[in-house]
């Protein structure tokens, strides 16, 4: 075989090769999920990432959420040193529904009986309304917007919004799922560059919900 048929080959290979993963241990179960593509997870034995880690853990506490697993872009966390930025937050978490003191949530109900009711609470995206808020909230029109579902499938609801932090808009998408029991939050954050940045965040995480598995 020649060196391009090699070369090819070998592309080929990388092209198919799996997302990298992780394992999360949730009362006393191993859970497997997929890190999207450019993310590394958040090192709890690095002090800076550990750092970012207990501050968001903190904040999605008051929502009732426990956090498991944050991302950020591998290029940012390798130069993250042994202190985080205040305030920092990172680009991805996953969490789960937690009762009173913190521990998680076990719910008696099956996957589409929990999408059910998320789906109650949540108007699906008006795309014509959603890009006229982006808009303003980019111009400085308050700092958060709520644009509502996106997407469902059998899996998961993903619910979008829209922020602006530190001079920059970003999209967020949250995909809820259900796990052995489990409330899992998966949440993704970047650049807001129109509908497009939910797309990509949509594919990501249906990926990772995809992934998620005992």
């Amino acid at each position: 075989m020649g060196a391009r048929h090699w070369m090819a080959a070998a592309l080929l290979l990388l092209c198919a090769a799996p997302a990298a993963a992780g394992i999360v241990v949730v009362d006393g179960t191993r859970f497997r999920y997929a890190v999207p593509d450019g993310y590394c997870s958040l090192d709890l034995d690095h002090p800076g990432q550990a750092q970012l880690f207990r501050q968001t853990a903190a904040k999605v506490a008051e929502q009732d959420l426990k956090l498991v697993v944050g991302f950020n872009s591998c290029t940012e966390l390798a130069a993250l040193g042994a202190k985080a930025p205040r305030n920092a937050a990172p680009d991805g978490m996953i969490s789960l529904l937690a009762k009173s003191g913190g521990s998680v949530a076990r719910l008696g109900m099956s996957r589409r009986a929990f999408l059910d009711k998320i789906r109650e609470r949540h108007d699906r995206v008006s795309w014509p309304r959603a890009e006229a808020e982006i808009t303003e909230l980019a111009a400085g029109a308050g700092k958060l917007v709520r644009l509502g579902m996106v997407a469902e499938d059998e899996r998961a609801i993903y619910v979008a919004t829209a922020l602006r932090s530190a001079g920059g808009v970003y999209a967020n998408l949250v995909a809820f799922t259900l796990a052995e029991g489990r409330a899992f939050q998966i949440s993704l954050t970047r650049p807001l560059e129109g509908r497009a940045s939910f797309e990509l965040l949509l594919e990501q995480e249906r990926a990772m919900v995809a992934s998620l598995s005992p």
